[in-house]
C-alpha cells in the first residue's frame, strides 16, 4: 500500500538471509539474490518475502514441493468467491484436491516434467497477469485457509480460456529455452 524506498528493501532482504545481487526492481518484480544460508540464487519479489512464512528460498522453504519432481500446474475457480487461481503441486495432485475441499473447481491442469519448470511457468503467469492486465491478488489470506491466495485474481477480468492459452504459450517458451 506505500512505496519502498530501494535502502529500505534492501535492508530487509539482508534481514531475511537474501543478499541482493542487483537494484532493487520494485516490490512485485523477481529480485535476483543469494541466499546466504545454502549459497544459490533465487529470485523472490519483495512482497512474497514480506509475506511469506518460508524466507525466500524456494529450495529451503519448509515445503511439501519438490522442485526436481513432476509437477501439475493447475487452474481453478471458485464462483462463490469470485475468483480463478492458478498454481502448482507435485504430480500427486493433493494440492488441487485441498483447494477442491473449499470449493474450488478445476478448469484444467497440465503436467510437467519437473517443478522447476512449473514454477518458472507459473510465475510467468503471475507477472503477465499483474504487470500487463493489472491483475492482483483478488482474495485475502483468511479467504484462503487451505493458502495460495497471492495466485489469486478476479474472475470477472478475465475469463479462463484466455488464461489458458497464455499458459500454454508461456510452457512453450520455458521448454523451448531449457
Amino acid at each position: 500500500g506505500r512505496l519502498v524506498h530501494p535502502d529500505e528493501a534492501k535492508v530487509f532482504m539482508l534481514s531475511k538471509g537474501l543478499k541482493p545481487l542487483v537494484d532493487y526492481p520494485g516490490a512485485q518484480t523477481p529480485w535476483k539474490c543469494l541466499h546466504q544460508t545454502c549459497g544459490r540464487e533465487v529470485t523472490p519479489t519483495y512482497n512474497g518475502v514480506k509475506w511469506s512464512e518460508n524466507g525466500g528460498c524456494k529450495y529451503c522453504a519448509d515445503s511439501t514441493f519438490n522442485y526436481a519432481a513432476p509437477a501439475v500446474l493447475y487452474l481453478i475457480t471458485n464462483d462463490e468467491l469470485g475468483s480463478h487461481k492458478i498454481g502448482i503441486g507435485n504430480a500427486d495432485k493433493k494440492r488441487v484436491e485441498q483447494h477442491q475441499k473449499y470449493g474450488w473447481k478445476v478448469f484444467k491442469t497440465l503436467e510437467i516434467e519437473t517443478g522447476e519448470i512449473a514454477y518458472q511457468v507459473e510465475q510467468s503467469i503471475l507477472q503477465w497477469l499483474q504487470n500487463v492486465l493489472g491483475l492482483f491478488p483478488y482474495l485475502s489470506k483468511s479467504e484462503m485457509p487451505q493458502g495460495g491466495f497471492t495466485e489469486t485474481f478476479d474472475a470477472s477480468e478475465i475469463r479462463l480460456p484466455e488464461v489458458w492459452r497464455e499458459v500454454e504459450r508461456v510452457y512453450r517458451n520455458v521448454k523451448a529455452s531449457a
